[in-house]
């Protein structure tokens, strides 16, 4: 029995709580999804490679507001991945600052097999589009068009070590050819502005 003048014990700072009555820590608290394509992101302006993007813009010849909306008012993307751990086909919806009816651009990729949708430059005529891997990280797409302007585009999302999203373009039309590198970053559990959708 010990005495009640009894020191207290020294490895037990007062008020303590026993190791044994303390709650055991659940190691599922600290399990984050793996990182993913899926979800909205946003344009970091400042370092994606604006100069690149205006010279890929300006070899479409773009009227002027399609020029500008192509540099300036498109600040995000929405991917959308039909399968987030085993996807076989994605949606990218780009995103814009303000609404803008005429330019509203919503493209659909799948794995290994062409689809056509409406051209980035709004011109007459279908652009075609495969996508050569996709995966929850990682896809590749290309994409091509005929008609006035013709040409074609490679291009990669990828996620990097910060976990930004990197989109890198490889665009041939006319005769010449742009690399364009944008970088977005995630932004979580943010819902769609209504003029988004």
């Amino acid at each position: 029995m010990t005495p009640n003048n009894a020191s207290p014990n020294k490895n037990m700072t007062q008020g303590a709580m026993p190791a044994s009555a303390r709650p055991l820590h659940n190691a599922a608290n600290n399990i984050r999804p793996a990182p993913s394509l899926q979800g909205v992101w946003r344009k970091d302006f400042q370092n994606s490679d604006m100069e690149a993007l205006t010279k890929a813009v300006e070899a479409m010849k773009l009227g002027r507001i399609q020029k500008m909306a192509a540099i300036s008012m498109i600040n995000g993307l929405n991917v959308n991945l039909n399968d987030s751990r085993d996807p076989s086909s994605a949606t990218i919806q780009y995103l814009l600052k303000v609404p803008t009816p005429f330019y509203k651009i919503i493209e659909q990729y799948h794995q290994g097999q062409e689809t056509q949708m409406q051209r980035r430059d709004m011109r007459a005529g279908k652009q075609k589009a495969v996508a050569h891997s996709l995966n929850a990280q990682e896809m590749h797409v290309e994409l091509s068009w005929s008609g006035q302007l013709a040409g074609h585009v490679n291009e990669t999302y990828k996620m990097n070590s910060k976990g930004q999203l990197i989109v890198k373009g490889v665009m041939e039309v006319d005769g010449e050819k742009f690399v364009v590198e944008q970088v977005y970053n995630k932004e979580d559990n943010t819902p769609l502005k209504s003029s988004e959708c």
